[in-house]
């Protein structure tokens, strides 16, 4: 079998691995920077995200393809073709996620609300304290609190790459400290990076061979509780950052897709991003995003 062939199979392999969690992140990133050069290079590769034969979508009947579909199904949904939200509506459209039962739909929900008062904190500069959090809540929810306070945790750090820290015993106080690396891609008003929002749409269409539909990462981010058509209490208009802010950074690409009817667009990598985006980024987020559907599917809500 050609060099080249085989070393895509290997590559896809340990996408595959690093997803399915038999292999750590770093292993893949060891050996990626190994094998990952072409023959004719003798230069150390680079850990910078870049097309080339280790970096190709996985075939469609791949197991990291299926992963990437766990995804998607899990954040499918959240408006009809027909109809969906407008601008003016005070709250995210009706989420109706196939192969996602109603406790874990209320428990997404419930979990924005923690994300919310997270974002006010950190934007406040105010200390972040469990007895806060069981007022927002409902009292007939309080004593499902952690599996609502694990979710939001999580997504706060796929959004902002910062982990909420116990800073006592008892869980009475909390402090962020450094996550998953986000992309140096400047801040929003709250002083809360942006380059969340940025590795969310870069991730998913890594694997897809570097382009992704652009409703496949509504999806995506539909599960953060970050929709098309509503203001989001952290990053305001959120399309028009994708598809018009982060695309004049050269941080993405924004095309509409030929042939298609009616129009239907999709993004890709920008130059920005393959000059400064890390692999160890893109597979720790796809990592996140991973547990964070085990977190919702394993969670005390499925009782309901």
């Amino acid at each position: 079998m050609p060099r080249g062939k085989k070393s895509k199979e290997r590559a896809r392999e340990r996408r595959r691995q690093a997803l399915d969690g038999s292999q750590s992140v770093q292993d893949v990133q060891a050996t990626e920077k190994q094998e990952e050069e072409p023959p004719s290079c003798s230069s150390p590769a680079s850990d910078k995200a870049g097309p080339s034969s280790s970096a190709a979508g996985p075939p469609q009947n791949s197991p990291a393809a299926a992963s990437t579909s766990t995804v998607d199904v899990a954040a499918s949904g959240k408006r009809s073709d027909k109809g969906g939200s407008s601008q003016g509506e005070a709250g995210p459209p009706a989420l109706h996620f196939p192969g996602i039962t109603a406790g874990e739909m209320l428990l997404l929900k419930k979990s924005q609300m923690l994300v919310k008062y997270l974002v006010e904190r950190y934007k406040m500069k105010q200390p972040i304290r469990h007895r806060d959090m069981l007022h927002i809540v409902r009292k007939m929810f309080q004593q499902r609190l952690p599996d609502m306070l694990k979710v939001a945790s999580q997504c706060f750090e796929l959004l902002f790459g910062l982990q909420l820290k116990e800073l006592e015993s008892d869980g009475g106080l909390y402090t962020f400290v450094s996550g998953i690396l986000v992309p140096d891609a400047g801040s929003l008003s709250s002083g809360l990076p942006r380059g969340g929002i940025l590795l969310c749409v870069l991730s998913v269409s890594y694997l897809n061979d570097y382009h992704i539909p652009e409703n496949k990462v509504w999806r995506l981010l539909g599960l953060l509780g970050i929709f098309e058509r509503v203001e989001h209490f952290a990053f305001g208009n959120a399309k028009k950052l994708i598809t018009q802010d982060l695309v004049q950074e050269k941080y993405l690409e924004y095309h509409q897709v030929s042939d298609k009817n009616p129009p239907q667009y999709e993004f890709l990598w920008g130059p920005r991003s393959f000059a400064e985006v890390t692999m160890i980024s893109v597979m720790q987020f796809l990592d996140k995003v991973k547990f964070m559907i085990a977190t919702i599917n394993n969670s005390s809500f499925n009782k309901f």
